[in-house]
């Protein structure tokens, strides 16, 4: 599938001007991360995958797959201001933060006992459709809760925006997810 046919489909107008070269990146992107996205099963976390629900800036369906035990990427599709908003976002995630700090630990205590509560920060292109589409770069920060033996994270975050066209810019986007986790089929140890 190429970039013309969702031209075709009526989904995205073609890219031009400054931010064409983006959109194009930012949707090969997408359709590549999608693409071998589905849902299976096996065990730790490489290769996982979660799909759920971001409500918030913007309110969206998001896909998440984790590269190893700290590094994951994250897909959304959603709506801001009745916008088509769409980024995809590497994310890094320190799962010793909270549990190394003593005032965050306490504070999360409840959390520490029933699960892993990682920050993560991340950054990755954003594309809001529109009739002058914006481009930017969005750069997350947030807290996630994934409870021991559950295949569910919740989490919560904003991300700064450095609005690269049709002007330069900061705007923001916060919001409040869940994701279910598939897990990765991975080889069997040789005997």
């Amino acid at each position: 599938m190429e970039l013309k046919d969702f031209k075709i489909m009526g989904l995205l107008h073609p890219p031009r001007g400054r931010g064409g070269f983006a959109m194009t990146l930012l949707m090969t992107s997408l359709i590549s991360l999608f693409s071998f996205m589905h849902p299976v099963f096996g065990a730790e976390r490489a290769g996982d995958q979660g799909f759920g629900v971001e409500l918030g800036r913007p309110t969206a369906l998001t896909g998440k797959i984790w590269l190893d035990n700290q590094w994951a990427l994250e897909g959304v599709l959603g709506v801001a201001s009745s916008e088509l908003d769409v980024h995809l976002v590497l994310l890094y995630h320190d799962f010793g933060m909270i549990r190394n700090s003593k005032s965050a630990s306490q504070f999360f205590d409840g959390l520490l006992k029933n699960g892993e509560v990682p920050v993560y920060f991340g950054v990755g292109p954003r594309v809001l459709f529109e009739d002058k589409s914006e481009v930017g770069l969005r750069f997350p920060v947030g807290l996630g809760f994934m409870p021991a033996k559950s295949p569910w994270e919740f989490f919560a975050e904003f991300a700064p925006i450095l609005r690269l066209t049709p002007s330069v810019g900061f705007n923001g986007d916060f919001g409040l997810g869940v994701r279910y986790y598939f897990k990765a089929i991975r080889a069997a140890e040789a005997e």
